[in-house]
């Protein structure tokens, strides 16, 4: 982790801020992605709030020291967190009840049931940088990820809830050539590992969604990626992370919004999920409208995945990978099918939803 970090996190006990920083292990880390100022209220360099200072704070050399172990601690109630192999463990007591703790216990099996996964991982991740389509990521690009590339990221700072692995963005939205912040968060400690690797320049924590650690109007840019729908009180959750954006911050969503009750059998491998945890679930799109448009506005979206596409997509993934016009005929096909059938029958409508917020 980054000293920078600690002007964003709060204690997810009591909500204190700053947090204090022991560190035993520090090295330096890769080359800061742009010459800028990421903190706001509080330099943990010089341990001081940014209204007192009568310099410059040496940004540049802090955002090239990287904390590899340690320990958070906070003044008002005493709590500790461990800070290890860089990443910050503020996964609290309070925020896992069995829910929690099923969804973690599963998806850290899963992580290291699969062999070299950081190996695979990356390739995935090259292959997606050269431009290889395949399902979700070539409509995450240009539907959400293209128009906050035209928007402008540099100086922004991006955080991602549920964010495994971080691949989507390790191949389609660089912090290093964007010239942006990012902070990738997730119950799975696995998860982070490899991400952290795929993503040097970058920084992670481990929390849970219903304990997000971080001061509120702190982020640009928040991306939820196909994690609501694992996630209990999802519109409650919902509310509290749109808090914690700027005004006019983005936020791109991704979300499973009904099973497709035809071809339903085949949905693991045409989904790309090979397999569903614990708490595979689905939210309601009026629901999920309505949060929203009461935190700001929608700017826009897109229904999508009727079950035509579940049954191409199932038959031809692996050509999908290697061909841009197939996957972008399967789009289209899903998106005539939706307007025709989808409208006159329900079980063959969409079952996911993909666009952009934008807060108020």
């Amino acid at each position: 982790m980054r000293l920078y970090l600690l002007d964003k996190l709060v204690c997810p006990h009591c909500r204190h801020l700053p947090l204090s920083v022991k560190v035993t292990d520090r090295q330096e880390g890769p080359k800061a992605v742009i010459d800028a100022r990421p903190c706001t209220s509080y330099c943990a360099h010089e341990q001081e709030w940014l209204v007192n200072f009568h310099y410059d704070p040496p940004c540049t050399l802090c955002l090239q020291q990287l904390v590899c172990s340690g320990e958070l601690t906070c003044s008002k109630c005493g709590s500790n967190f461990p800070v290890e192999n860089g990443i910050p463990n503020l996964l609290v007591a309070e925020h896992v009840d069995d829910w929690v703790a099923e969804e973690k216990d599963w998806w850290e099996k899963w992580y290291a049931e699969i062999k070299d996964s950081a190996r695979l991982a990356q390739a995935k991740v090259s292959e997606r940088s050269r431009g290889v389509p395949g399902n979700r990521w070539w409509e995450r690009d240009i539907l959400l990820f293209a128009p906050l590339r035209r928007r402008g990221l540099a100086g922004m700072l991006v955080l991602e809830i549920g964010a495994g692995t971080s691949q989507y963005v390790a191949g389609l939205l660089s912090p290093t050539a964007e010239r942006y912040f990012y902070i990738g968060t997730d119950v799975s400690r696995a998860a982070l590992g490899i991400g952290s690797r795929l993503l040097p320049e970058s920084d992670f924590v481990q929390c849970a969604v219903s304990g997000m650690p971080f001061r509120q109007k702190s982020f640009d840019v928040l991306l939820s990626l196909g994690v609501l729908h694992h996630v209990p009180s999802w519109q409650k959750q919902l509310e509290r992370l749109t808090d914690l954006l700027h005004p006019a911050g983005w936020m791109l969503f991704d979300e499973a919004i009904e099973k497709p009750r035809v071809f339903g059998t085949f949905r693991h491998q045409s989904l790309t999920a090979p397999k569903d945890s614990p708490h595979e679930g689905e939210i309601a799109l009026e629901e999920l409208l309505d949060v929203l448009v009461r935190k700001g506005r929608v700017v826009t979206y897109r229904l999508k995945t009727t079950p035509l596409r579940v049954l191409l997509v199932w038959v031809s993934e692996r050509l999908m990978e290697r061909s841009i016009l197939l996957t972008k005929a399967i789009v289209v096909l899903d998106q005539l099918f939706l307007a025709i059938a989808g409208r006159a029958f329900p079980s063959l409508g969409p079952g996911e939803v993909l666009g952009v917020f934008e807060k108020g």
